[in-house]
């Protein structure tokens, strides 16, 4: 057996080495080539296989599939060019033509890496952005934080607010500040005095003679008979007034002196005295600013217009002692007033006065019976007799329009509390001065004024056309809500309140025989209500994001369509109204 193996391998041999003998020959007269190309060419055949196979390794790619055979040109002999073109290669090392292309798998993870790199900077530029933000929301926070805290330690008293004992009512205030909560304007409001018991003087005062520090031991017995004593004793008035403000706290004690300053102020108007009005030369007198400052009035710039802070925080455990000593100075310096400028400047101290918050809310009564009925009809009296009757109505309705409220250490003009005061200034005055007395026609032309009417014109046709003009409120729809005038809305409400106050006058006066202005009124009254239904009922549909005040002005139209709802009802139910009914009129 294995001698037919050796032999059949023996002839096998002989027929292989047969065939290569005929493939040299054949591949010999085919081409020829150099002794320098072919050790070219088989050098870089190893190196290539063997290029192939550590790629192939490391890779785990087969050699056909991730290489580009790059032929290069192999010189030839001459003769042999002109029968053979140029032999190609597959080395690029010293060849002109283009590099080897990047794999597949390099361009993809490249463009990953890429969107990674992208992605993180897109990601590093939004988390700057945040943190921008973040800063400046916390700076916002501190800011309003620091405001909060300085407007609420601005109390008028010695009471100190600090971030660690009140942190909780300071981060309320903050929130619903930055919220831009509605509250935050309702809530603040005008104070004008300090919490201040002590009067704070300075050398303008003229010291207490002891003649007089008797006279202020004994405040008993009338006014008249005390007024006596004065004189007897060579005691000036302003003199004795100046050292009780300085030295009197007692209410009883104050209030008697209250009572002396009215006695000798009807005195002076019943005489007209010159000597009275003069008698400030032999005494050191301070002026109205002074003595304001003195009792702890704050300080305002009362020039053409006066701008006043509201705040949310006020202390005042002392508002009786600020009313005594009012109706004290304003009886003591109105007589002795001169000039324009004078009464000017009184008046405005008596406005601020009248329209400190905790005053009107606390000392109603005192205010009224002390202040404002009686010293605004001594200002009716002394101005009107001095300057006139046209003066004193101008020069009073300037004054009471041009108080302008803002926000604490803001600029921005609230239109509604500068309404509202004005608006209880002459609420006031109409209800504390009896119709019939002379004074009672200036407070009406006071009104008059505020609801702009035509004075050429009868009260009802102009009543007629003011409500009129109410159902014209300027109401438009946009694109983000609606435009709608917000002063227009505060003011019709206190024309509303007032035309009221004018109908209800009316109704109490007039005959039937003369009311046909009454039923005009009434029929307004009715086209009126209709168009505030109409415009409260597109309020409502609108959100608290396209209007954040949008509760504040329907309240407020609310109230104003209750107002012209009471007017018509008392109209209609009264029997000033002619009848209407023609068909059957007997």
């Amino acid at each position: 057996m294995s001698d037919e193996f050796t032999d059949f391998s023996d002839g096998d041999d002989s027929f292989i080495d047969q065939i290569f003998e005929e493939l040299g020959t054949l591949l010999k007269s085919s081409k020829t080539f150099s002794p320098r190309v072919e050790q070219g060419a088989l050098a870089e055949a190893a190196e290539s296989a063997a290029d192939r196979k550590d790629n192939g390794i490391l890779l785990g790619l087969n050699e056909t599939d991730n290489f580009n055979e790059e032929a290069t040109e192999v010189d030839t002999p001459d003769e042999d060019k002109k029968d053979n073109p140029p032999m190609r290669t597959r080395s690029g090392r010293n060849s002109a033509t283009p590099p080897m292309e990047i794999p597949s798998i390099f361009v993809t993870e490249g463009d990953r890496n890429r969107r990674i790199l992208l992605r993180d900077q897109e990601i590093a530029k939004q988390l700057q952005e945040e943190d921008d933000k973040n800063s400046k929301r916390l700076a916002a926070l501190e800011s309003e934080r620091h405001k909060i805290l300085e407007e609420l330690n601005d109390n008028g008293s010695n009471y100190v607010y600090s971030w660690k004992n009140d942190a909780q009512i300071i981060d309320d205030y903050v929130q619903k500040s930055l919220s831009h909560d509605p509250y935050m304007e309702t809530s603040r409001q005008f104070y004008f005095f300090d919490n201040q018991e002590r009067v704070s003087v300075g050398e303008s005062f003229t010291k207490a003679t002891p003649t007089l520090s008797i006279a202020l031991r004994f405040l008993s017995g009338s006014p008249d008979r005390f007024l006596h004593k004065l004189e007897a004793s060579l005691i000036p008035f302003l003199q004795f007034v100046f050292a009780a403000l300085l030295s009197i706290f007692d209410l009883d004690s104050l209030a008697f002196v209250e009572k002396v300053a009215c006695r000798a102020c009807e005195r002076w108007r019943t005489a007209r005295s010159e000597e009275t009005e003069n008698d400030s030369e032999n005494v050191n007198c301070p002026s109205i600013t002074e003595l304001m400052r003195a009792i702890g009035a704050r300080l305002v710039d009362l020039n053409t217009v006066m701008q006043v802070s509201l705040r949310l925080v006020h202390y005042n455990n002392h508002l009786s002692l600020h009313v005594l000593r009012l109706s004290i100075l304003f009886r003591v310096y109105l007589p002795r007033a001169n000039t324009r400028d004078d009464f000017v400047l009184l008046f405005q101290y008596f406005y601020l006065a009248c329209s400190d918050f905790h005053i009107n809310n606390l000392e109603r009564g005192d205010l009224q019976r002390m202040l404002v009925g009686p010293i605004f009809e001594l200002f009716i009296d002394i101005w009107s007799l001095k300057f006139g009757a046209e003066s004193f109505l101008d020069d009073v309705h300037s004054i009471l329009s041009l108080v302008l409220p803002t926000l604490y250490a803001e600029n921005e003009i609230q239109i509604q509390k500068k309404l509202e005061m004005h608006y209880n200034m002459l609420l006031n005055l109409l209800h504390l001065i009896p119709p019939l007395k002379p004074s009672a026609e200036l407070v009406n032309r006071l009104v008059y004024k505020f609801l702009e009417f035509d004075n050429n014109r009868e009260i009802l046709a102009q009543v007629a056309k003011t409500i009129e003009k109410l159902s014209r409120l300027s109401v438009s729809s946009t694109v983000d809500g609606m435009e709608i005038d917000r002063a227009g809305i505060y003011k019709n409400f206190y024309k509303a309140e007032l035309i009221s106050t004018i109908i209800v006058s009316h109704v109490l006066v007039e005959s039937p025989l003369k009311s046909q202005g009454l039923l005009t009124c009434f029929e307004r009254l009715q086209e009126c209500k209709d168009s505030y239904q109409l415009i409260i009922g597109q309020l409502s549909f609108l959100t608290i994001e396209n209007m954040r005040d949008k509760i504040r002005l329907t309240l407020f139209l609310s109230d104003t369509y209750h107002s012209l709802d009471y007017s018509a009802t008392l109209l209609s139910k009264s029997d000033v109204l002619p009848d209407r009914d023609f068909f059957y009129e007997e």
